[in-house]
């Protein structure tokens, strides 16, 4: 279905109608169908091809699904893009995401550079809470485009010694150079600002939240597609990037024998794909009260 209700066409063959592939036909139908193969028949194997690029879908059963998701009903249309605002607080994310919208869409469409503790924002879709300056006026705000009863949920990192794939090289870097001074140019609070639990717990409370609940993700995360790539990377961001940026000359002097000491100790975390390191995060829920 479009999103005026009406089904469509398919593109190559005007004869035929688009299907929805996460539907009723596909999940409900064809499993049946594949169930009876697999019953009458010793089948080695059932293959299935399906092209995912048919874009939005707006049938009953997506409405549905979104709304039961998200307690909000599906409307991306360009009428519901109108005064929608979008938010980064890096000058750059900005200027790219102007960039990948069409001048249509960019005339419906405020583009800050801010965080989500400015009182100009009704809603956001979000990454990084762990930067707000004011962490309750952050989640106050995002709690202002929930409907009563909806769910707010946002993975931050656990602490540093969780999480080696960052703690590791700052560790490594420090040993060649100072740590960055108290006026040292930062993202804000920085990545592990969130990692309390009983911290985090608090601000929620204070910004009106209820159920709050925490659950521990540990995932490996790409570092490098080899021991270079995993070098530079984390002398460009996180905690060991902060210490390297902010020893500006002797850094830039000694990156040699950072380079080498960090390559040392990556070594042993090279794959067949890459570099693959041990991350911990919180999942963190909170419900607006009804």
């Amino acid at each position: 279905m479009d999103d005026k209700g009406q089904p469509r066409r398919h593109w190559a063959n005007p004869d035929m109608w688009v299907t929805c592939g996460l539907g009723p036909r596909n999940f409900d139908n064809m499993t049946d169908v594949v169930r009876e193969i697999a019953g009458r028949y010793d089948v080695q194997g059932i293959f299935a091809n399906r092209w995912a690029g048919s874009g939005p879908c707006y049938c009953e059963t997506c409405r549905a699904n979104f709304k039961g998701a998200i307690l909000w009903e599906s409307d991306f249309t360009q009428a519901a893009l109108r005064g929608a605002k979008l938010v980064d607080v890096q000058a750059m994310y900005i200027k790219l995401a102007g960039a990948d919208l069409s001048d249509a869409v960019l005339d419906e469409l405020f583009l800050y550079q801010t965080d989500l503790t400015d009182t100009r924002l009704n809603g956001a879709s979000l990454n990084g809470t762990q930067f707000f300056e004011n962490p309750v006026a952050g989640l106050r705000n995002m709690r202002t485009s929930l409907k009563p009863g909806g769910i707010m949920t946002m993975v931050v990192w656990r602490g540093i010694k969780d999480n080696p794939w960052l703690g590791h090289a700052k560790d490594i870097v420090l040993q060649f150079l100072p740590p960055p001074g108290e006026n040292a140019q930062t993202c804000g609070p920085g990545p592990f600002s969130m990692a309390d639990t009983g911290v985090v717990t608090k601000q929620l409370e204070i910004a009106g939240y209820r159920d709050i609940q925490f659950e521990q993700i540990d995932a490996q995360v790409f570092v490098g597609k080899d021991l270079d790539d995993a070098a530079a990377f984390q002398l460009a961001i996180g905690p060991a990037g902060e210490v390297y940026r902010e020893a500006g000359k002797l850094a830039e002097q000694r990156y040699d024998e950072i380079a080498n000491a960090l390559k040392s100790q990556l070594a042993k975390y090279q794959r067949s794909n890459g570099l693959m390191m041990e991350s911990s995060s919180w999942k963190v829920t909170a419900r607006n009260p009804s």
